[in-house]
């Protein structure tokens, strides 16, 4: 009927499961009992196990250096390989002021693995990063590790291939396209 009146809502989390002004969420393709979302507010990742069951459980997962790798989160997709995608709608400063700190612009999209035992939200669990689209309002899965951005800073879709990522916590984005 498109009524107010014929509306349900129901909750599934919130602030105590560990969410923090949440942003975008994704279901793992796989792993479909498995919600996750970006949280603005802290700059870290949650995802809600069993989410709407008696097994209901969440895990946040933020650790040093996400205030760079996963800087005001907007949007998370994920690849079939189990890879995420973030982007991040800042152009601050993420890893300290000029003249030795990073550039505003420096912002970009973030590859992620979605195993437990390596992401953590931060430098060591990041798999690869590429540069030079802040103000990421939305990211899109392509192929392989391959995602497609909505770039709030040059107003331009982007194509992002990661290829061949670095590894947790490495620093070689050479490959990147």
């Amino acid at each position: 009927s498109h009524s107010l009146q014929s509306i349900s809502v129901t909750v599934l989390a919130e602030s105590s499961d560990e969410l923090n002004h949440p942003r975008d969420l994704a279901f793992h393709p796989e792993r479909t009992n498995e919600l996750w979302l970006v949280n603005r507010g802290d700059e870290s990742l949650t995802v809600l196990f069993d989410p709407g069951t008696d097994d209901f459980r969440s895990e946040n997962f933020a650790s040093m250096g996400n205030n760079h790798f996963l800087a005001q989160p907007a949007s998370i997709a994920f690849s079939d390989n189990g890879n995420f995608a973030t982007v991040h709608e800042t152009d601050d400063f993420t890893q300290g002021p000029p003249p030795m700190g990073s550039p505003e612009d420096f912002m970009g999209p973030t590859l992620w693995s979605s195993d437990p035992d390596i992401v953590d939200g931060g430098h060591g669990g990041h798999l690869d990063m590429l540069h030079n689209s802040p103000n990421g309002m939305g990211v899109a899965w392509e192929e392989a590790n391959t995602f497609w951005v909505l770039d709030g800073y040059h107003n331009s879709i982007s194509r992002y291939g990661f290829h061949g990522d670095h590894g947790p916590g490495g620093a070689d984005h050479s490959d990147g396209e």
